[in-house]
């Protein structure tokens, strides 16, 4: 693990990639940004505005497809392109097909670069802020070169910061304390990351690597912000901090103490500001909470042949949640897939990926009120509204 260091008034640390997000405008400008500009322009702008690198789908498909060309999907870059400058009313320098065509040749050039040194190369040192506030960081330049990362399977980047960000983000107290708690309860491989450059923890159970279940989930959603999320077995809160990164109002609930224990103690060091609670899937109380996401990853499996917990549990599901449930199996999808689509309105479903770990082959899927719904998600492309405004 890269030691943080300094050079001149600045620190270069190593950052998880799950921390890494687009550019704000208000963070890194202030308020009045950009004020000249269009306001079609803002509005076009405000889809990626602190949008975590991981969600950002015109980018990171180009990224995976120059890497798997029978795999290359360029069309939500190229309307990316087209959008950015059609909202700023500006020609455009060359087509999009030029510019898909550019970006491979910078491909390449970052693959010789990445050949000499890695992922330590003075290229792929991104520049960014801590935003304390929330946990995550805010990009200034590197987006393109963060997604290549991530294309390539790293988890790590290498960020220029001000001491200002070093310091919120080491701040010693607090992180003393969880260190203590970490060794205490022996994570010395916990089921998924702890993303803190204070406790690299080399393995992982699970999610120690992308494309991770974090990932492809986010691909899923692309542009899309929940704005509230149920986390059923949320562990040490890894997928609930992603999301109240996003500013979702996020509940996550799990059961076993040293688990739970360790959330609320990220959630203290991240200032991620998850309601976790320490209870088990059939029996939380949510009142009227309605969540528009659910994420219940390799729970319910546990509890098919234990009564009626797999059925309360999924009664609970189905009247909490609004759009979405992102699930994965046990080891017999087809059973648990059956068992939702009997007892819930969850009557459609989409597989994403086959995924393992801890010795078995699961299935990461999605589930929805209707098929419409799903189709709608996973082709959202919101720089088409700019582009065929000119042509109603």
């Amino acid at each position: 693990m890269l030691k943080p260091y300094n050079v001149g008034d600045k620190y270069i640390c190593r950052v998880p990639i799950e921390m890494l997000f687009c550019e704000s405008n208000d963070f890194i400008h202030g308020h009045n940004a950009y004020v000249e500009r269009p306001q079609l322009w803002h509005q076009q702008h405000n889809i990626t505005d602190g949008l975590p690198i991981v969600s950002l789908r015109s980018h990171m498909r180009l990224f995976e497809g120059f890497f798997e060309p029978s795999q290359l999907d360029a069309s939500y870059y190229e309307s990316w392109w087209n959008t950015i400058h059609h909202t700023m009313g500006i020609a455009l320098p060359h087509s999009a097909t030029q510019q898909v065509a550019q970006r491979y040749d910078y491909f390449n050039h970052l693959n010789a670069r990445y050949a000499e040194n890695g992922i330590d190369d003075d290229a792929f040192t991104l520049e960014g802020e801590y935003d304390a506030s929330t946990g995550r960081f805010i990009l200034r330049d590197g987006h393109h070169r963060t997604c290549y990362l991530i294309a390539r399977r790293e988890r790590w980047a290498n960020v220029r910061m001000s001491h200002s960000s070093y310091s919120a983000l080491f701040e010693p107290s607090i992180g003393e304390r969880i260190r203590q708690h970490v060794d205490k309860i022996g994570y010395s491989q916990p089921y998924a990351p702890i993303e803190h450059p204070q406790f690299h923890i080399p393995f992982a159970h699970r999610d120690n690597f992308f494309p991770n279940r974090l990932s492809c989930i986010a691909d899923t959603l692309g542009y899309i912000r929940p704005a509230s999320v149920l986390d059923i077995g949320c562990n040490a809160g890894y997928f609930s901090r992603h999301f109240s990164r996003m500013g979702a109002q996020v509940v996550g609930v799990e059961p076993q103490d040293c688990h739970f224990s360790t959330a609320s103690m990220l959630n203290e060091l991240f200032n991620t500001k998850c309601d976790f609670r320490q209870d088990t899937a059939e029996n939380v109380d949510l009142g009227n909470q309605v969540f528009e996401v659910a994420i219940v990853l390799t729970v319910l499996y546990h509890f098919l042949d234990k009564g009626d917990i797999a059925l309360k549990i999924a009664k609970k599901i189905d009247s909490h949640v609004s759009h979405f449930l992102f699930w994965e199996s046990g080891s017999n999808a087809a059973r648990e897939i059956e068992f939702m689509k009997r007892h819930t309105g969850f009557n459609a479903y989409r597989r994403l990926r086959t995924t393992s770990g801890t010795g078995r082959v699961r299935e990461l899927g999605l589930f929805a009120r209707d098929s419409e719904s799903i189709d709608s998600l996973l082709a959202y492309n919101p720089y088409h509204q700019y582009l065929l405004a000119d042509a109603l």
